[in-house]
């Protein structure tokens, strides 16, 4: 269900979660969403959060594509490279993270997955909890009036 803002509509989609250990079970390994139509929204923010249990000068990275299509077929529509999103620090760490990225949705086919492959860079030790979300936003055609945008007398009148 949408909720409408001052910027328009906007709705939560389920992006994808996991469990990971490094080099074992659930790491360097592909979750891929439920398809979701994005038919009304011209933008996206996908949202990683979770926590890692990390060595010192270890890693966690994400390799995020975000597929469109009819809702049988996909294709990749924008993949975003593997980078580096916490690093362990000294006397090892559990870092809770919060990873936002921007999708522009607006050349995008009805249907949407996207593709999450969390990468732990130790060989057997570190530990990741994570979650994701898609939250759409921005109807390709809005009447909604910025926040930003004070009344002015004319528009009152």
């Amino acid at each position: 269900m949408s909720a409408k803002s001052a910027y328009g509509y906007i709705d939560a989609k389920y992006a994808g979660s996991g469990t990971a250990t490094a080099a074992g079970t659930g790491d360097a390994t592909k979750v891929t969403s439920p398809a979701f139509s994005r038919i009304g929204f011209d933008s996206g923010l996908l949202v990683i959060t979770g926590a890692a249990a990390l060595q010192y000068s270890k890693t966690l990275s994400f390799t995020i594509d975000i597929q469109d299509g009819d809702g049988s077929t996909q294709a990749s529509y924008e993949a975003v490279a593997k980078t580096a999103y916490a690093t362990g620090l000294a006397g090892d760490s559990t870092q809770a993270f919060c990873v936002p990225i921007e999708v522009n949705l607006e050349g995008a086919d009805e249907y949407l997955t996207v593709d999450i492959t969390p990468d732990l860079s130790a060989t057997g030790t570190d530990t990741l909890t994570w979650s994701a979300t898609m939250i759409l936003t921005g109807p390709v055609e809005s009447e909604a009036v910025p926040i930003a945008h004070a009344a002015t007398e004319e528009d009152i009148s």
